[in-house]
């Protein structure tokens, strides 16, 4: 989800369209489905390298975003905005090995005063950059009531639009990701640690890199003790992502570099055939520096809304 959280956002009445798409989604997913849905498992809802897939079983994640960015004190009196849809595919291939897809989807508000004077307003629409990587378990440990994890991985980016600036679309990147991700998982709680660097391979030398760093403790808060059958849980949670961007520049003009830490909390309903996700990243530490020559947009929050199904064909 770098492509989406590197952008500073908004969009008017969007969690009511969010919740709208949302529940929509959810019931034709459910019909179009039916009896190939599986139940599903809590796992961070800010970052999907962690993402719990069962051999030969597909993960469907759906996730709408909106982030609204602060307001500019400087003279253009900048507003971004961006509302987000973030689609992620997950394929167990064994038990240890898994591929993942990543495929986002922004719409973006632009409002800034030109040196002229004129109020500059621009709607935009794009794909982001396409993440396809695979996560392989090198190490699992299972113990009575409890399972340790570690699994490196490793893909690549692929341009299929542009990245979100104040003018406008700039273009995308390919690149290589790579990265490990441990998870700790008991009958009551789940910690999960993420790493993860995206280096540029493509010779535009636009896009510099991004790494991220992203933690996640999750408790289930209900029901308090598990009994017979198969019970709904409600999982709350906090998560932290702590990204690096690196200098990004076009034709010898800087547009994005800096860092930012979210702290995240989290809520997860699940059934026993789908999964319900709620999150907001609520920034902690921003240090942005220049977007085509102005002070970079800080991001108020970021929202997420979201739902999973696990099912095999």
């Amino acid at each position: 989800m770098k492509d989406v959280e590197c952008a500073c956002l908004r969009s008017q009445g969007s969690l009511y369209g969010m919740g709208r798409n949302i529940i929509a989604l959810a019931l034709a997913l459910c019909l179009i489905l039916g009896p190939h849905i599986f139940s599903a498992q809590a796992s961070p809802v800010t970052f999907m390298t962690a993402l719990p897939v069962g051999a030969d079983f597909f993960v469907l994640d759906e996730q709408f975003l909106s982030m609204p960015s602060v307001m500019d004190p400087t003279p253009a009196d900048r507003f971004l905005g961006v509302s987000a849809e973030v689609s992620t595919l997950a394929y167990g291939v064994t038990n240890d090995f898994t591929v993942f897809s990543m495929v986002p989807y922004l719409w973006a508000n632009v409002d800034m005063t030109m040196p002229n004077g004129e109020r500059l307003s621009q709607f935009m629409g794009s794909f982001g950059d396409i993440s396809v990587f695979g996560r392989y378990t090198a190490y699992e440990r299972d113990r009575a009531g409890s399972t340790l994890r570690i699994s490196p991985l490793l893909g690549f980016v692929a341009p299929a639009g542009g990245l979100v600036v104040p003018t406008g679309f700039l273009p995308g990147s390919w690149g290589i990701e790579a990265g490990v991700i441990t998870t700790y998982q008991t009958l009551d709680y789940e910690l999960d640690a993420s790493v993860t660097n995206i280096a540029p391979t493509n010779g535009a030398g636009f896009f510099s890199g991004v790494t991220e760093l992203d933690g996640n403790f999750q408790y289930r808060i209900w029901p308090i003790t598990i009994g017979q059958g198969l019970p709904n849980f409600l999982y709350a949670g906090i998560e932290t992502n702590f990204i690096d961007q690196g200098t990004d520049n076009l034709n010898g003009m800087l547009y994005s570099e800096g860092s930012m830490l979210f702290l995240d909390p989290t809520l997860q309903f699940v059934t026993e055939s789908w999964l319900l996700e709620a999150a907001i990243q609520v920034p902690v530490y921003q240090n942005l520096t220049n977007y085509h020559g102005f002070q970079g947009l800080s991001t108020a929050y970021i929202l997420h809304l979201g739902f999973r199904f696990n099912f095999n064909l």
